[in-house]
């Protein structure tokens, strides 16, 4: 039986040019991507009260209140938030929704600075548009959320009482 013996000579091929691609994400510019910018200020003032949860998940309390958002008009806010729960150490976050006469504006909430596990609610969150209906269907915007808390029964009770969220177009680092 005979064998052919090829000999293999190497060789290059040409390959098609290709482009590194850059160590971020591309974010493009509001206008570019269909949005709008609002800007959120003013004073929401209600009431809140604790909800039922699994200990280890931390404080939890819904919020409903009105006022004036300037970039909204007058507003009613409904909320939940959560403290930090069974963790080393993290952010109490939450989410709002801002309803006024043209729609309505969903916020996300996360309190700054970071906080050790089972600690109360912060006084300041950085807050970020997250959704939005009618004329804010579009919209974005980020900043800054003063809480105040005031408990019920001249402040012995936390788990309801009153509160005032004020927001402002400044956003915080976490």
């Amino acid at each position: 039986m005979r064998k052919d013996i090829h000999a293999v000579r190497p060789a290059v091929e040409e390959v098609e040019r290709r482009s590194l691609l850059s160590g971020g994400m591309h974010h493009p510019h509001p206008s570019a991507a269909g949005l709008t910018t609002i800007q959120l200020e003013g004073t929401i003032r209600g009431r809140y009260h604790a909800l039922a949860a699994p200990p280890d998940v931390g404080p939890t309390f819904a919020a409903n209140g009105n006022g004036h958002i300037q970039g909204i008009g007058r507003t009613h806010a409904t909320a939940v938030v959560h403290g930090t729960g069974f963790i080393l150490s993290g952010h109490a976050q939450g989410d709002a929704t801002l309803k006024g006469p043209h729609g309505k504006v969903t916020i996300h909430l996360t309190g700054v600075p970071f906080q050790a596990g089972f600690q109360g609610l912060p006084a300041t969150f950085a807050f970020s548009i997250t959704g939005g209906t009618g004329k804010y269907r579009n919209v974005h915007e980020n900043g800054t959320a003063a809480l105040t808390i005031l408990p019920a029964q001249g402040g012995m009770s936390p788990t309801h009482g009153q509160f005032s969220l004020t927001l402002t177009p400044r956003a915080l680092p976490l």
